[in-house]
């Protein structure tokens, strides 16, 4: 696929016409890099497919990203559904997981983020986003010596995260600032 023009449109390279769950996936690619637009044709794409194709109870990917659109687009309830089902077929899929953290994190339930984080950092300490947002809701839970520990493992793996630097600055200040 490459871009036809800046209205976000994408166009087939070569002979073959690519699928609606393939121009779906590829415009939620788009989405994720801000593209408004490319979002909602995704999730109409996406959408559309889910409700025709009983094979797509086993797509975890269709479900990570109808996940990720239903959340952008504010249903909160429909991107925690999407999020179980891809889960409910990848139990290691990490995009899934978490996102579904950032939803629990904006309802205030840090524990349940915490909970997923953990996950996802556990089974790859180089995920940066996720060791982060760890050590941010473990902070906000008032477990100052896990999130401590948390950036300390973050660190090694990503020496230069400047965002990681400053809360373990923050934490060794003695103060209990845990935002970004």
């Amino acid at each position: 696929m490459e871009r036809a023009s800046k209205s976000g449109t994408l166009v087939p390279i070569g002979a073959e016409k690519a699928s609606d769950r393939e121009l779906g996936l590829a415009y939620a690619q788009m989405a994720q890099h801000g593209d408004r637009v490319s979002g909602q044709t995704a999730l109409t794409l996406l959408r559309k497919v889910e409700s025709l194709d009983a094979a797509i109870a086993k797509d975890a990917e269709l479900h990570t990203e109808l996940g990720f659109l239903e959340q952008r687009a504010g249903d909160i309830s429909a991107a925690d559904r999407e999020y179980r089902a891809a889960l409910t077929v990848d139990p290691d899929d990490g995009t899934a997981r978490g996102d579904m953290a950032v939803l629990f994190a904006g309802t205030g339930d840090y524990a349940t983020a915490v909970r997923l984080l953990q996950r996802v950092f556990d089974a790859d300490p180089a995920q940066a986003a996720a060791g982060y947002n760890l050590a941010l809701g473990q902070c906000r839970l008032g477990q100052k010596d896990d999130a401590q520990a948390t950036l300390k493992r973050l660190l090694r793996f990503a020496p230069d995260d400047q965002r990681a630097r400053a809360l373990v600055a923050a934490l060794a200040g003695g103060g209990q600032h845990c935002g970004d």
